[in-house]
């Protein structure tokens, strides 16, 4: 079939065995695979059906072997190449596989060439086109019997749509991915990780028992073993208890997980979970206790930039909720010396949150141009896709222009406040 399929398209075009061969192969190869001595080469098989201006799936219908490795090894490629960001080779590659895309391949095999097509989409920011490919992928990978190819698909869709604040749809694809491993045990670290981001979006959302239940699970799957996941969850809970007030528990677990963070080397962890407790400190109005524990954080060894950042800005926003702007005022010259430092070219939402804080501060003194710069750093957390966060600075300055009587422009951010959650 493939001899006869090659040696028909050469002569639709005019071509002799000899000017086909040129630059790939001899002529005696192009006659003994016409002959059919000849089994071709992928590679081969692909340069001479690209000259003949045919996919090569027209020459390989009984061929599965042959095209399934090539496609493979592209795709593995592409696959390698998106890991380093490097979308433009991914792309190419990925390009050259949709010339021998054939729908009736092998059900692995399609689950990966849909796994690379998800990546090149979430890499071009088509979010949604993106989890639709990744589920595809994954229902391709279960018919194989790949469940744990499957979950990574599922997973990465789920962990997607929730930095995308996407948090209902990022639930419902995170607990499909949860039945694809449940009863499996050798997915423990899987099993943890899918509930640690259903908790994630459940606590995003302000859903708190359903939060604490999965960040439970996260650190039951754990058992005595001190894990990543576990600290995160732990601190993750120890967050729930914070939201619902109860600030002694919230402090407890805080460092509980920071002894955890010790014992398991997570220096990083160890920061966040002190982080964390003293917003509870300063929430529990002990200041001094709570801007000692920052100085611990702050003096922790080769504790990185962002990080202080992020210490500095939490306290700030927690010492804000007070109104005890006055104490805020040594954080937040440290904090504008570490953005005065930044390159100009960093800027992520992360920066506009800690920019935010400095400016709810000057906000809370003096309440001038409340609705205009709430409106401005609303637009910069959602051109960062951070919906919730640009509602949540709306929500502010809708009440503190309502405590200065200016209702009318409150209820206009208040509105615009509930179309971004509707997102």
């Amino acid at each position: 079939m493939l001899g006869k399929r090659m040696r028909e398209a050469r002569n639709a075009l005019g071509l002799s065995q000899a000017a086909l061969a040129e630059g790939i192969c001899s002529r005696s190869y192009i006659a003994g695979l016409e002959s059919g001595n000849i089994r071709p080469t992928a590679e081969n098989l692909q340069a001479l059906a690209n000259r003949l201006g045919k996919p090569m799936s027209y020459f390989v219908i009984d061929e599965r072997g042959v095209l399934t490795q090539r496609l493979e090894t592209l795709l593995n490629q592409a696959k390698a190449h998106l890991s380093l960001d490097d979308v433009v080779q991914a792309q190419a590659l990925f390009q050259e596989c949709q010339n021998i895309y054939d729908s009736t391949l092998l059900p692995e095999t399609l689950g990966l060439y849909r796994e690379v097509m998800a990546g090149l989409q979430l890499k071009k920011s088509a979010l949604f086109e993106s989890v639709v490919s990744f589920v595809t992928a994954a229902d391709a990978y279960l018919s194989a019997g790949c469940c744990l190819k499957a979950w990574d698909c599922k997973y990465a869709a789920s962990f997607s749509l929730y930095k995308a604040g996407h948090l209902t749809y990022a639930v419902s694809i995170a607990v499909d991915a949860l039945k694809i491993i449940m009863d499996e045990v050798e997915f423990a670290g899987q099993l943890r990780r899918t509930h640690y981001l259903i908790g994630c979006c459940y606590a995003a959302v302000g859903e708190v028992s359903q939060a604490q239940r999965h960040f439970a699970c996260a650190e039951k799957e754990a058992g005595l073993e001190t894990t990543e996941i576990g600290v995160r969850a732990l601190i993750g809970r120890a967050s729930c208890y914070g939201r619902e007030g109860n600030w002694a528990a919230a402090l407890e677990a805080s460092h509980k997980a920071a002894n955890l963070s010790d014992r398991g080397r997570f220096a990083k962890l160890k920061a966040e979970a002190l982080i964390g407790a003293c917003v509870c400190l300063v929430s529990m109005q002990e200041t001094i206790r709570a801007g000692d524990l920052l100085a611990e954080v702050i003096g922790m060894p080769n504790i990185a930039v962002r990080t202080k950042r992020k210490a500095y800005r939490e306290v700030i926003l927690a010492l804000n909720d007070l109104t005890l702007t006055d104490v805020c005022r040594p954080y937040e010259r440290e904090l504008k010396k570490l953005l005065g430092d930044l390159d100009p070219d960093t800027r992520d939402w992360e920066v506009v949150k800690d920019e935010w804080a400095l400016a709810k501060c000057s906000l809370l003194r003096d309440p001038q141009g409340t609705k205009e710069q709430t409106l401005s750093f609303s637009q910069k957390f959602v051109s960062f896709m951070r919906y919730r966060d640009a509602a949540e600075v709306l929500i502010f300055g809708a009440d503190l222009l309502i405590q200065h009587n200016q209702t009318n422009d409150a209820y206009g951010l208040l509105k615009s406040a509930c179309d971004l959650l509707k997102k």
